[in-house]
């Protein structure tokens, strides 16, 4: 007869089926628990699949990806700006600035300390008043020497800016503190731009300073790429008083010269030659209506001018070119018709030869 189990085997028998329970139990579990956990990662983090042939980025990766390049091009902007120094041999002295002027071996003209008025003259000693606004410390050392030549063979003339006068520079358009800003001191662009927090992320590359001098208003096109990648290092220009720096947004076009409302404009829509014209405010009296220049960047990053005759777009003779995102149309002037202009002028006489706003009609 097979022997009867004792009561400590069948205890141990039980104690070992209660485990094999828990272990399952215990398994299943944990297979539930990773297979939540795939779920919610395949929710919240897409795998990255292999791309199809021709397939494009989703649109929030490309938003991503231009922040995220923006945001190093803000960097550049920084880094380049704190390494170009204080430019204090670019910087144009003017009203207000206080110079310290000394003439080596003569002891009366020493220690010269004189504040630039607001005409752009100083009052030196024996001399009287030099023209120092608008130049240079090196022209303006030079002027100084130039004037004392009357009076000292050979002068050397040691020359120091002691204090800067404060002036105002606005920057407008794509940056992310758009304002009036007041200076003091040389101040590049690159500076000044990092000062307003650098460019958005929907701002377009290539900006205008806009500056007067002499009464005249004159636009500078820098592109901020040639310049961050030291193609253009000279586009890093000393800002002026009253400069007015815009960063238009991406997308844009610039009108400049003899037009009416020079300045970037966004392009939302199919635009030609000679509706942008008229949109800047068609050309005003002196423009030269057969040569216009469409400057376009080429595939080495330089500004190619495409040279344009309006006359024949409106003869009919030849097609109105399209314009392209970051284009500068440039409208010259007449000079025969500027020079007929100024004469008739002189006679009360008011002249010009194209009186229409091209294309928009007579």
């Amino acid at each position: 007869m097979p022997a009867k189990p004792t009561q400590r085997s069948s205890r141990g028998a039980l104690l070992g089926k209660c485990q094999s329970r828990d272990l399952a139990r215990k398994a299943r579990l944990f297979f539930s628990l990773a297979m939540s956990l795939i779920l919610l990662t395949a929710c919240f983090f897409p795998p990255y699949i292999s791309p199809e042939e021709g397939e494009k980025l989703s649109p929030g990766m490309e938003k991503k990806i231009e922040k995220e390049r923006q945001r190093a091009f803000n960097s550049q902007i920084v880094s380049l700006a704190a390494t170009q120094g204080s430019g204090e041999n670019l910087y144009r002295l003017g009203p207000g600035d206080v110079v310290e002027i000394s003439i080596f071996g003569v002891e009366a003209l020493s220690d010269i300390k004189v504040r630039i008025g607001g005409d752009g003259y100083a009052s030196l000693p024996l001399v009287g008043p030099v023209k120092l606004g608008g130049i240079t410390v090196r022209e303006a050392q030079k002027a100084v020497a130039k004037a004392y030549r009357a009076y000292i063979n050979n002068p050397k003339v040691t020359f120091y800016i002691s204090e800067y006068h404060n002036y105002r520079v606005s920057v407008l358009g794509e940056v992310k503190k758009p304002s009036v800003y007041e200076l003091k001191g040389p101040r590049s662009l690159l500076d000044v731009i990092a000062q307003a927090g650098g460019v958005t992320d929907d701002a377009d590359h290539t900006i205008t300073v806009v500056r007067t001098e002499n009464g005249t208003r004159r636009s500078m096109i820098i592109d901020l790429d040639q310049l961050i990648k030291g193609k253009d290092p000279t586009g890093n220009i000393m800002v002026q008083a009253n400069d007015v720096i815009y960063v238009p947004l991406a997308g844009s076009y610039f009108v400049d010269g003899m037009v009416r409302h020079p300045g970037a404009y966004h392009l939302t829509e199919p635009v030609t030659l000679s509706k942008a014209i008229a949109i800047a405010g068609g050309m005003v009296g002196g423009a030269d209506i057969k040569k216009v220049g469409i400057y376009r960047t080429t595939k080495e990053g330089t500004r190619k001018p495409i040279i344009v005759n309006l006359e024949d777009i409106r003869a009919g003779k030849l097609a109105d070119p399209e314009i392209q995102e970051g284009d500068v149309i440039l409208v010259g002037k007449d000079r025969l018709q500027v020079l007929v202009s100024k004469f008739l002028g002189f006679f009360g006489v008011h002249y010009n030869a194209y009186p229409y706003r091209f294309g928009v009609g007579r």
